[in-house]
């Protein structure tokens, strides 16, 4: 297994997707977030005492993770001038509010999209020096119920036989 530093173009968007799922998907109920990333996010929202995940604060969590794990991998020593950037202000910023047809919402591209940045992310952060983490842990949890709200989405599944 292989391990790079992602762009910060890249993570920004995880980021930016994950502040999204955490303050609610815009109402849509079905994308379902796992206690676990609340808690291993705990701290990134706007204010102390807010509800609200900033994605300007969970950028620099996600770019310490992945540095960590691309350090550990290479043994590479961390120095002073280690830690996240500025968060780009260019970046794809890949989910949003669905449509909603005869039952369920349409999964568009930027989710497929999304979900593949996501996974590309936490593949790089399995490495063993970050793997047993909580944030790793909430990640994948994450990205399987991103997975399961693509899934329950589909006109297919939603006209499949629920008992036969």
């Amino acid at each position: 297994m292989s391990c790079i530093q992602l762009s910060p173009e890249h993570i920004a968007a995880v980021a930016h997707g994950l502040a999204f799922i955490l303050n609610g998907s815009c109402g849509m109920i079905h994308l379902f977030t796992p206690s676990e990333l609340h808690k291993a996010l705990n701290g990134c929202q706007y204010t102390p005492n807010d509800f609200l995940f900033d994605d300007r604060k969970i950028f620099p969590v996600l770019y310490e993770l992945n540095e960590a794990a691309y350090n550990g991998r290479y043994e590479i020593e961390p120095d002073e001038l280690s830690g996240a950037p500025a968060m780009p202000e260019n970046f794809p910023r890949l989910l949003h509010s669905l449509d909603w047809d005869n039952g369920h919402y349409i999964i568009d591209d930027e989710f497929y999209k999304f979900a593949k940045l996501l996974d590309s992310f936490i593949y790089q952060c399995e490495e063993d020096s970050t793997r047993n983490r909580d944030l790793v842990k909430a990640l994948i949890s994450t990205s399987r119920s991103l997975y399961a709200f693509i899934v329950q989405q589909s006109p297919e599944y939603h006209h499949a036989d629920w008992i036969i």
